[in-house]
C-alpha cells in the first residue's frame, strides 16, 4: 500500500516537464531598448534553465527529491558550481546525510550550521588534489554516520564498508563581515578528527533547498505523510497473511487420523480427488469460515 502511493504521488509530480517563467527584470518607465534586452536575457535564462533540468537529468532526481519528502518529512537538494564540467550540478540527500540546526524552524537560510555527512573514498578524494592530510585518516568501515543508516545500507547491499572508505563531514557556516556587513560562506571538511579541507565561498545563502510535503508547520523535522497509513499498511499484511494460511489449511481440507491409520494420498483440495487410507478411516473435520 504504501508503496503504491508512493509511486502515484511521485509520478503524478514530475508526470510532466516544467515550465520556466522569468519575468524580465526592468524598471518603472524604462526605455524601450532596455525593456528589449531585458526580456531578451529573460528568455536566455528561461532556455537556460531548461537546459539544465534535462542535461542534469532532474526529473530522476527530483523523483527522489520527493520520494525522500514523503518518506522522512523533507528532502533535501545541493545546489553548487562543478569547475570540472563549468556547469551547474545539483545533489538529492537524504535528512540521514544532511543534518540541520533544530531551531531554524524549517527556514535554511534561518540554520547557525548545515552539516553533511557522507561516505567516499580515499582514492577519489586524492584524486581531486583539494584535500590534504588524507594519509592521518583511518577508516571506521561504516557506509553512513548515522547508526540506523549504516544498518539498514548494509541490509540492503549485504555488505560492509572496506579500509578505503571514509565518511566526509562538511561543515557549513555563514561569515558575517564586520567591516563590510556582508556574509559569505565557509565550509570545513573533516574526518574523524582531522581537517582535510577549508574553503570560503562569496555565496550569501546556504546551497540547500528543502523540499516540505506539508507547509506552514514549522518545524525542522516533520512527520512524513505515510506514517499515518503504517497502521494500515500493517493491517493489510496481517489480513493478507491470514487469508493464505487459511487457503493454505482450510482451503484443502483437515482430516482426523486415528493412531495406527495411514493417509497414503495427500489431500490437495482438488474435486474429485482420491484419498488411499490403511487402518482406522480418517474422518474430515469440519471447515470454519473465513
Amino acid at each position: 500500500l504504501i508503496r503504491s502511493k508512493e509511486r502515484g504521488v511521485v509520478n503524478m509530480i514530475n508526470k510532466n516537464e516544467p515550465a520556466f517563467n522569468i519575468r524580465p527584470d526592468v524598471i518603472p518607465n524604462a526605455a524601450p531598448e532596455e525593456i528589449d534586452a531585458a526580456r531578451q536575457q529573460a528568455s536566455v535564462q528561461q532556455h537556460l534553465c531548461l537546459h539544465v533540468y534535462r542535461k542534469q537529468n532532474l526529473k530522476q532526481k527530483f523523483k527522489r527529491w520527493v520520494r525522500y519528502g514523503l518518506r522522512y518529512g523533507v528532502g533535501i537538494a545541493q545546489v553548487s558550481w562543478c569547475e570540472k564540467e563549468d556547469d551547474v550540478k545539483v545533489e538529492i540527500f537524504s535528512p540521514y546525510e544532511i543534518l540541520l540546526d533544530p531551531d531554524c524552524k524549517g527556514e535554511v537560510q534561518d540554520s547557525r550550521f548545515v552539516l553533511k555527512s557522507i561516505l567516499t573514498s580515499r582514492k577519489y578524494l586524492e584524486s581531486t588534489g583539494k584535500y590534504k592530510n588524507l594519509s592521518a585518516c583511518v577508516s571506521e568501515n561504516k557506509m553512513a554516520d548515522s547508526d540506523f543508516r549504516e544498518r539498514f545500507l548494509a541490509s540492503k547491499f549485504a555488505k560492509t564498508a572496506d579500509e578505503d572508505s571514509l565518511i566526509l563531514h562538511e561543515l557549513w557556516e555563514k561569515v558575517n563581515e564586520t567591516d563590510t556587513k556582508e556574509e559569505s560562506m565557509k565550509c570545513t571538511s573533516y574526518i574523524g578528527e582531522i581537517i582535510v579541507r577549508e574553503e570560503e565561498y562569496d555565496y550569501d545563502k546556504y546551497p540547500f533547498i528543502l523540499l516540505y510535503p506539508q507547509e506552514g508547520l514549522g518545524e525542522t523535522y516533520t512527520r512524513p505523510w505515510f506514517a499515518d497509513i503504517i497502521s494500515l499498511n500493517k493491517a493489510l499484511d496481517a489480513l493478507y497473511s491470514f487469508v493464505e494460511e487459511y487457503i493454505g489449511t482450510m482451503g484443502v481440507g483437515r482430516y482426523l487420523n486415528k493412531k495406527g491409520g495411514k493417509i497414503v494420498t495427500a489431500s490437495t483440495g482438488a474435486h474429485g480427488q482420491i484419498l488411499e487410507y490403511t487402518g482406522e478411516r480418517p474422518e474430515p473435520m469440519n471447515t470454519s469460515p473465513l
